[in-house]
């Protein structure tokens, strides 16, 4: 899928750079979500990551949390997951 069919997913608008590069399945796939939810965050904060003046340390704290979410979210696929082996033996 291209920048161009990207861009017009996510309502963007889209300027052609130099070197066309196409990215297909499951990059297309999180390139489309990684874009969506620039637009969520764009909305719900008035502001890009870019553009946000947190400090350092701010900035490591978010990603703490963030490592953190992930780690509980992994942890409860695995039990999912675990569950559904028992279940099926």
């Amino acid at each position: 899928m291209s920048k161009e069919v990207i861009a017009k997913i996510v309502g963007w608008e889209f300027v052609r750079e130099p070197e066309e590069v196409l990215v297909s399945g499951v990059e297309a796939e999180v390139c489309i979500e990684i874009a969506r939810r620039q637009q969520f965050g764009l909305a719900k904060y008035g502001t890009t990551v870019d553009a946000n003046p947190l400090s350092l340390m701010q900035w490591v704290q978010h990603a703490k949390e963030e490592a953190m979410d992930l780690a509980v979210y992994l942890t409860k696929i695995e039990r999912m997951l675990r569950k559904l082996e028992d279940d099926g033996k």
